[in-house]
This record gives structure tokens, sequence and C-alpha cells, in this order.
């Protein structure tokens, strides 16, 4: 497992955060519904537009770059290290820090210095997923 898992889960998690508007043009969080659990996330990689996979794998791949020793010191799956690395950017409340990993701290903290990463929206009627 290496860098290909670890993009995947970075923009997983990102997608499984993405907004839709309702009918009114309002802004909410895209519902998942219970699929979200059996692999729905997953399934949606390739509605990401070229942009978006783009912009989402850079900070991504500059990350695992620069932090793959204490990345492999964890012990963890890459996939969920690339989850984690979203949820540590954004901010979330969990990541890196609360996982028991050995260097957890400081991965989270290198996670946070990239900010956060581009918004992302779901049209699941033209199975698409883009940035604002």
């Amino acid at each position: 497992m290496g860098i290909q898992d670890f993009l995947d889960g970075h923009a997983e998690c990102a997608i499984w955060l993405a907004y839709d508007a309702d009918d009114s043009g309002e802004l909410k969080s895209y519902d998942w519904g219970s699929g979200a659990a059996d692999g729905a996330v997953r399934d949606c990689l390739p509605w990401l537009t070229d942009s978006a996979r783009m912009d989402l794998d850079r900070d991504a791949r500059e990350f695992y770059r620069d932090h793959l020793n204490m990345l492999h010191d964890t012990g963890a799956d890459m996939g969920q290290l690339g989850h984690d690395f979203w949820l540590s950017r954004e901010g979330h409340g969990t990541g890196f820090w609360d996982r028991g990993y050995p260097n957890g701290d400081e991965l989270h903290r290198g996670a946070q210095a990239y900010g956060s990463g581009p918004m992302l929206y779901v049209d699941d009627g033209s199975e698409r997923i883009s940035m604002s």
C-alpha cells in the first residue's frame, strides 16, 4: 500500500464531506445515507472532475512525500492515513492526533499547515463532483 491508497483515502474523505444545494439553492452536506458505510463514497471517486482530483492530489502528494517516514511509523493503512490528512487539515476535531499514533501530534500540525482543501459539490444527477 502506497501513495495511491493515501491519495484515494484523502479524496474519499473529501467526497464524504462534500456539499450539494437543496431546492432553494442553499448549501447543505450531501446526504450519503447508509451507503457511505458500504462503499458509496469510494464508488464515486470517478465522479471527481479532473481539476478537482488534481487539486486534491497536489497537497496530498506533497504531504505524503514530506512525511513518508512518519506515516510508515504509524503502522496504519495508507487509505486511513489519507483520510486522517483530510480530517486534520480541515480541523474536524479528529484525525492524526487522536488515533494513538506515536507521531500523531506532529502529523496533525503538518496537515494543518496546508489549510482547508477545496470545497466539493456533488451533482448526483450528472454523476459529477467539482470544486467551488
